[in-house]
């Protein structure tokens, strides 16, 4: 098949002063080791860009839900009082002795 292609190729190929000129390309090498490079750093910088955009677009939420809503639980102010347990604590009896 390779022969065919070949001589279809000298075929359909202009002569420029008797001399046929056929131009065969090198087959892709493939990638090297600095395009893998420069690509994994590429993705690393696009990924950040991503986790940038959106932590500023969290935050920029924040700042709105805060001022829309400015006695949220979730803003930090305690909307009811806190309960205080207090466990494993005996209260000394009035005589001043502890029970047995």
């Amino acid at each position: 098949m390779t022969s065919h292609l070949l001589s279809l190729a000298v075929w359909l190929q202009q002569k420029q002063g008797g001399v046929t000129f056929i131009d065969l390309k090198d087959p892709d090498p493939g990638p090297n080791l600095a395009w893998v490079i420069l690509t994994t750093f590429a993705a690393i910088g696009v990924a950040l860009l991503v986790a940038l955009a959106f932590g500023a677009g969290f935050g920029l939420l924040r700042i709105w839900a805060r001022k829309r809503f400015p006695n949220n639980r979730l803003n930090g102010i305690a909307v009811e009082p806190l309960t205080l347990l207090h466990l494993g604590q005996d209260e000394p009896e009035e005589n001043g002795s502890a029970s047995q």
